[in-house]
């Protein structure tokens, strides 16, 4: 068994009756790294660049009783977050607004007085937004870090106003090649949650909304924390399937929810998807749902179907290992009747979490379009579906928008971005299970 990843695979319906063609199916992939590895090397060091939104917005109110500006309560949330550098992580700032100032490039943890004062440039620029000048001081900066974990915090209050949002996204993909985790985080009403998503669905990032300043502080803290736990790094995970299978759907049910469509089948049939990580915090677990149909084997001698393969390529910096590798294949039991099929409700679960973040990703493209019936039907829809796994907070979320929209016949950005950002959220669950750590 590998000491630092555990691997376990998971089917929604097991003991299946063979020879039946085009059974749906479901698998849940869950890697993670390993308890006891995590309390042998407690810490690891991060390289954070911090990108800041400093156009003139960012002088609008908090929120409605928040008693500050959005740029002041970034401010103090930043100045929380450098009291938790350690002296080995690094530390940057890039404020941007129409183009982009590097306050700070790489400077080290235990420079707590010099990194405070820098920061005091939060309050000095404005202008318009634009992500492409902020992203492209990102890449220049992401390429020099020197320690294992490596993230770009990125905040905004807004939608980009100027630059090239295409060129901003190739610069993101190429932060994220560099080995480079981006979450990115939103304040006040006028932001795009979806668009932000786009940014960290690359790296497997996170994305919040700020809401008011203490929170703020507390979750910036919390992404530092995050990577300063991070002690595997440059993931590569593979999931192949036989040309048995077909239509072949990617969800992923944490840290976040999200949906990646359908895969393409290959040349020989079969089936190929790979995501990289550019690194793994410990106590998260990393989980993938695969939606697919596949025909079942008749060999009355078969009574287990292994047909599912994985490999998962890592490095662990803390050791100096480079390349490791887990290989492993599952499946399901077979036998002659349906008497003994049996079902796993957790899975079941997570892939309905993940469902609803797909119709929010067809609630997005209604609001933009303006379809409001169209809106108000996928909303019903997706309050169903977090009803049936009795997900209430959801379900609230969904009802009073739904409410809204029929009140006032349109939602706001900020509405959608509240459906957004509780979508994302994923379905809760015990991390036990039977685990198929790979040999």
């Amino acid at each position: 068994m590998a000491e630092e990843l555990s691997v376990q695979v998971q089917f929604d319906r097991d003991y299946l009756k063979r020879g039946v063609s085009n059974q749906e199916l479901v698998a849940l992939i869950n890697f993670s790294t390993q308890s006891e590895f995590a309390r042998k090397y407690p810490k690891a060091f991060c390289d954070l660049i911090l990108v800041v939104d400093t156009s003139g917005s960012m002088d609008e109110a908090f929120n409605a009783t928040a008693g500050m500006s959005k740029r002041a309560g970034v401010l103090e949330a930043a100045r929380s977050m450098a009291t938790k550098l350690e002296s080995n992580d690094t530390f940057s700032l890039i404020c941007f607004d129409s183009k982009e100032y590097i306050e700070l490039d790489h400077v080290s943890g235990h420079e707590k007085q010099r990194i405070t004062d820098s920061l005091q440039a939060i309050q000095r620029h404005s202008g318009s937004t634009n992500f492409e000048s902020a992203f492209s001081a990102a890449l220049r900066l992401s390429g020099s870090g020197s320690n294992s974990s490596r993230k770009v915090i990125f905040l905004t209050d807004g939608h980009s106003s100027a630059g090239s949002d295409a060129t901003a996204r190739k610069h993101n993909q190429a932060i994220a090649g560099l080995g480079v985790t981006t979450d990115c985080l939103g304040v006040g009403g006028d932001f795009k949650f979806s668009e932000m998503k786009q940014y960290t669905d690359v790296s497997n990032g996170k994305t919040e909304i700020l809401d008011t300043p203490g929170q703020a502080g507390q979750l910036f803290q919390g992404l530092l924390a995050g990577a300063q736990r991070s002690l595997i790094s440059n993931v590569v995970f593979q999931l192949i399937f036989p040309k048995d299978c077909r239509d072949v759907e990617v969800f992923q049910a944490g840290p976040e929810n999200r949906w990646f469509g359908m895969i393409k089948p290959q040349k020989d049939g079969g089936y190929l998807w790979e995501k990289t990580l550019p690194t793994l915090e410990n106590d998260t677990d990393y989980q993938f749902l695969f939606r697919f149909r596949i025909d079942l084997p008749a060999d009355p001698q078969m009574s287990r179907f292994n047909f599912l393969k994985y490999r998962l390529s890592y490095d662990v910096p803390v050791k100096n290992l480079k390349s490791e590798m887990l290989r492993n294949e599952d499946g399901i039991h077979l036998q002659d009747t349906k008497d003994q099929e049996s079902t796993n409700t957790d899975v079941h679960a997570k892939l309905v979490g993940a469902e609803i973040e797909k119709l929010n990703v067809d609630c997005d493209t209604a609001f933009r379009n303006k379809e409001w019936k169209k809106l108000g039907d996928l909303l019903q829809q997706m309050i169903k579906k977090a009803e049936s796994i009795r997900e209430n907070a959801k379900v609230k979320e969904f009802r009073d928008r739904l409410g809204k929209l029929v009140k006032d016949g349109h939602l706001t950005q900020a509405d959608m971005n509240q459906v957004a950002r509780i979508s994302s959220k994923t379905t809760k669950s015990s991390r036990k299970g039977p685990d198929t750590s790979a040999f």
